[in-house]
């Protein structure tokens, strides 16, 4: 069944806006998942931790709020399928984290590059895009679905691996309408050790950039479950994802004339739109380029890494990181967990100078 051109222009057109302000957001604010463990850990500094977790909150009681309105159905997302998913969360997780490091952010980071000049973040997105896709449908396909997709924790008919659901339908302790109250308890409790930190709350900048980029994790549910609901033909349901969106770009304009544009090309396209106009206001407009073979290598290699362990984890740092997690899957929080390990290892390596992947300049 084909999707309705007029609708998926329509999805595509929300998820460039969504991009535009995401991107413009994130490149003011210095959004970034590496950048907030590296200060976490080596920076003894934890603002750019908790505008991470601070976002999660937002994003966490906004989809709970869309979901329990009836405005959105989530159900058949890739994050609450009936059953828990382990070796991909943790195995993608760490894979991703270590490719984050080894480029020094992750594949949103990277479209950020590209949207400001820099050349690099081009190549690893084009990387990432071309294996992730090889993970999803191609070569690297068969392993995951045979070794990694089977590694997983069936779970009832009807039940899924969220908090509430686990909490409510598997455990057995009924009162369905719960779900509501721990989902908004759930992103209390993250957004409250978040101010928690004064750094953070008297941070105005670091709280309107968490704030909005949660806000666009809402609207991205929004835009395919409400204004992609058409009935006949409805629009799958996601939000914000990088390492699917690449690679779906990357098909889409390559097939441009018998293609349909989605939300991931529209959301991956206004991402660069909003990072170029950051960079342009900003004046960090600028052409770079690898410095030597040896910085080429780091980041092609780490590329690929994301590129697969982001489709093995089911989602990237964003994917995962916000999307997966605003869902409150507890698979996500686990694939969000191993980034961050993957990450920190990944530092670690590099301050060490592993002949691999010389020290960052």
């Amino acid at each position: 069944m084909s999707l309705d051109p007029a609708v998926a222009t329509s999805v595509a057109l929300g998820g460039a806006v969504l991009g535009i302000i995401l991107g413009f957001i994130a490149r003011w604010t210095r959004f970034c998942t590496l950048s907030a463990v590296e200060t976490a850990i080596y920076g003894d500094n934890t603002v750019q931790i908790r505008m991470w977790v601070f976002a999660i909150a937002i994003a966490a009681a906004g989809t709970a709020l869309l979901v329990h309105g009836g405005l959105v159905d989530i159900s058949e997302t890739v994050h609450l399928l009936p059953r828990f998913a382990v070796a991909g969360p943790v195995l993608g997780g760490l894979m991703f984290g270590l490719g984050m490091a080894a480029v020094g952010t992750c594949g949103f980071g990277s479209v950020l590059r590209a949207g400001g000049g820099d050349l690099r973040g081009l190549v690893v997105v084009l990387v990432i895009g071309v294996t992730g896709y090889m993970t999803i449908r191609g070569i690297f396909a068969l392993p995951r679905l045979a070794y990694v997709e089977t590694l997983s924790l069936p779970l009832p008919i009807g039940t899924n691996a969220t908090l509430g659901s686990l909490l409510i339908d598997v455990a057995g302790l009924g009162f369905p309408s719960l779900k509501l109250p721990i989902a908004l308890g759930a992103s209390s409790l993250l957004a409250l050790w978040c101010l928690a930190g004064r750094d953070f709350r008297t941070n105005g900048k670091a709280l309107a950039g968490s704030t909005i980029v949660g806000l666009t994790v809402i609207g991205g549910w929004f835009v395919t479950g409400w204004i992609g609901g058409d009935e006949f033909n409805p629009q799958p349901v996601e939000s914000l994802s990088f390492v699917a969106a690449a690679g779906a770009t990357v098909i889409y304009l390559m097939t441009f004339t018998g293609a349909t544009v989605t939300f991931g090309v529209g959301l991956f396209i206004g991402v660069l739109a909003g990072s170029f106009l950051a960079a342009w206001k900003f004046d960090e407009l600028r052409l770079d380029a690898f410095d030597d073979p040896r910085e080429m290598r780091r980041h092609l290699s780490g590329a690929v890494l994301m590129g697969v362990g982001g489709v093995l984890s089911m989602g990237c740092s964003i994917g995962q990181g916000l999307t997966g997690v605003s869902t409150l899957a507890l698979p996500s929080f686990l694939a969000l967990l191993s980034i961050w390990a993957g990450a920190a290892l990944g530092l670690h390596l590099l301050f060490s100078g592993w002949s691999l992947w010389p020290r960052r300049r």
